[in-house]
């Protein structure tokens, strides 16, 4: 008898031994079946995730499987992609990449071989889990030309994709300030964006996730940056490895996004002139599926998905399988040495065993990561908020006032009703890093001032010198308040005359009466005189003594020394700006020199108080020069009987409130406002 007869019919006598070989014939075969196993896919091209033609969940067409038999023998990368290439209408294997998993970072070379049978747990082979497929990356040419899939009729019947979606966040800035993404989730952060790990084809590095933002977001791919976080401080290079599947990659949570940068219009190139501006925002009120088939990209209604996988963020004391009791959790070291409690015994009691192999469940339950989450998730749900509002936290307020060399500049955007000069915005609204030029960009993208380069930026109203504009600014946080964080002391823009009269007039804000009122007002007292004695101020409030004015403090543009308050009373009363003089007190006998400093924001300058005014004189006719000849001597007095916002109608008229004292010469004058033209 051959061998090989012998050998099988000693086979089939073993086989025999237990009940007539039924039951041991069926084993054996059914181990063999099991050899054949799934394998899992993604395809991408180099911009992103390509819809399979065979998907297997009806909320994410990108990912399919083949059984292990489908590959011709041997098992190498150039079968795999052959057989996948086949079944996806896709021409040119050749061209196409092979990665075992979405962590690698080399493609697999053709004749590599592969472990495609047997379901080992030691040693699971490629593509044997839907978490981390075997990932074909085709070319993008290849892709288009492949004939459309047919209607799957059955999409609607196919199971859903449960896994916990886990993202990439990042905040979107242009050249001058934050921009609106198109992947934003919240509508009142606009500029926040996120996009599934998933979408993100390999290998994982620095420039494969620029290349699919510049894609989802439809920039240009030139000049633009990833920062590893809004301090900007930290900028990430194209061959840096981004390990997506951990815990630890810039831009894994919500309220420590990364920060991509871009410029609107790259040298030599412009954004394809096809892509529109997206700059009104739409909210869904409800799902909405294309082709029976969820997309990443389709609608869904408008929350803000909460997140359960807190396995990866709470560190225990000890393991979730061992006896009850009172344990202690602590916070990982980004949320500093905090710790809660909670009780092991209750948690169990709302998981369910897992049976092993055997069909038993064991004194010491096996818990599920999902269940273990969803359990936690409730008990630290206070924490979690805390940690979000704390990160959230270091964004603040950016208080700024605009100025011309004469005087204030009314902002576009203004925060009181009764002083329009003030503003603020979002320290998130500044592109890092977070520099002067970086803010004046963003003030002038918002007051819509062009000529950066005329503009200069004073860190407070008491500084002498403007920042140089590489100079770095402590923008976030409150521990250490930074420039601007105070409505008294803010960040002071000055903008050139001839720049600030060409800007766009601000629209008529309805919603100013609604604003809350400014409190602080302070100011510089003098007493004015011509030539000869004592002249009528156009800023007199007490009708008894008409010399005597005041002007607000903050109507002062820095710096502040005796120079520029010169400048502002001969703006304000409208003389000539020769053979003009400040004295300290009505004595006379201390002249303020042009170089002197004068800090308003102190207890203690000159013409603090009503009753120790300083004394600012003018020259009617200087000698060899006369007085330009459209400044009128303004001689009678009107004391204003009503409110009026004449201003915010037409800019060359007065606004007035009751009590307020206008200087006139007496001529009547009919002139035609702007808006009833």
């Amino acid at each position: 008898m051959p061998p090989s007869k012998r050998a099988h019919k000693v086979k089939n006598t073993t086989v025999q031994s237990s009940l007539d070989g039924q039951e041991e014939t069926e084993s054996v075969i059914s181990q063999t079946k099991s050899e054949h196993r799934n394998i899992y896919y993604r395809l991408y091209t180099k911009e992103g995730p390509l819809e399979s033609n065979n998907p297997i969940f009806s909320n994410d067409p990108f990912i399919s499987r083949i059984s292990s038999k489908s590959v011709r023998p041997p098992h190498t990368a150039a079968s795999l992609k052959k057989c996948i290439c086949k079944i996806e209408d896709v021409e040119g294997p050749q061209m196409g990449a092979l990665y075992s998993s979405l962590s690698e970072r080399e493609p697999l070379e053709d004749s590599a071989r592969l472990v495609l049978r047997g379901n080992s747990e030691s040693e699971p082979g490629p593509g044997s889990s839907e978490v981390d497929p075997i990932i074909l990356v085709v070319d993008k040419g290849a892709a288009e030309k492949r004939p459309k899939p047919a209607s799957n009729t059955g999409s609607n019947e196919l199971p859903t994709w449960n896994s916990e979606r886990e993202y990439i966040y990042y905040r979107l800035y242009d050249d001058d300030s934050e921009a609106i993404s198109k992947t934003s989730f919240d509508e009142n952060d606009s500029s926040l964006g996120r996009i599934d790990i998933f979408t993100i084809p390999p290998p994982h590095t620095v420039a494969s996730l620029k290349n699919r933002l510049v894609h989802v977001e439809e920039v240009s791919s030139q000049n633009v940056q990833l920062l590893e976080n809004e301090d900007g401080e930290v900028t990430l290079n194209d061959d840096d490895a981004l390990t997506l599947l951990t815990d630890d990659v810039p831009g894994s949570n919500e309220d420590r996004p990364m920060v991509f940068t871009y410029t609107q219009t790259a040298p030599d190139k412009t954004t394809t002139p096809e892509i529109p501006s997206f700059s009104k925002r739409l909210k869904a009120t409800g799902g909405w599926v294309v082709n029976a088939r969820k997309s990443d990209a389709s609608l869904r209604t408008g929350r803000r998905d909460v997140i359960t996988s807190l396995a990866k963020d709470v560190k225990c004391s000890r393991s979730m399988t061992g006896q009850g009791g009172c344990h202690a959790g602590k916070f990982p070291d980004s949320w500093g040495q905090n710790k809660f409690t909670f009780n092991l015994d209750n948690i169990l009691q709302q998981l369910e065993p897992i049976p092993d192999k055997q069909g038993t469940t064991g004194d010491a339950p096996q818990i599920a990561i999902r269940k273990t989450c969803k359990a936690l998730s409730s008990v630290i749900a206070g924490v979690e908020r805390l940690q979000i509002s704390q990160t959230k936290s270091e964004h603040r307020n950016i208080y700024y006032r605009l100025y011309t060399k004469e005087g204030p500049l009314e902002s576009n955007n203004p925060i009181f009703s009764n002083d329009s000069f003030i503003s603020c915005i979002s320290s998130k609204s500044v592109r890092p890093p977070h520099t002067a030029a970086s803010l004046k960009k963003c003030i002038c993208k918002m007051e819509g001032v062009e000529g950066l380069e005329n503009c200069a930026l004073y860190s407070s109203l008491s500084e002498r010198e403007p920042l140089d504009d590489s100079a770095r600014l402590a923008l976030r946080g409150n521990s250490e308040p930074g420039p601007g964080s105070s409505k008294v002391d803010p960040v002071i823009f000055v903008v050139d005359k001839d720049t600030a009269e060409k800007r766009p007039k601000p629209a008529n804000n309805p919603g100013s009466k609604e604003l809350p009122t400014w409190n602080e007002q302070q100011y510089v007292y003098y007493r004015l005189y011509d030539d000869d004695s004592e002249a009528v101020s156009k800023t007199s409030f007490d009708e008894s003594d008409t010399s005597l004015g005041r002007i607000d403090i903050f109507t002062i543009p820095p710096p502040h020394t005796v120079t520029s308050l010169k400048d502002r009373l001969v703006h304000v009363e409208g003389v000539a700006g020769s053979d003009v003089q400040l004295y300290k007190t009505e004595d006379g006998e201390v002249t303020l020199n042009d170089g002197d400093a004068i800090d308003l924001l102190s207890d203690d300058f000159p013409g603090l108080n009503e009753d120790q005014p300083i004394v600012f004189t003018y020259t009617r006719k200087a000698p060899g020069q006369t007085m330009a000849s459209g400044i009128p001597i303004f001689s009678r007095r009107l004391t204003a009987k009503g409110n009026w916002a004449g201003a915010k109608l037409d800019a060359t008229w007065h606004s007035m409130k009751t009590g307020e004292i206008f200087q006139t010469d007496g001529v009547q004058i009919t002139f035609r406002l702007a808006m009833s033209e």
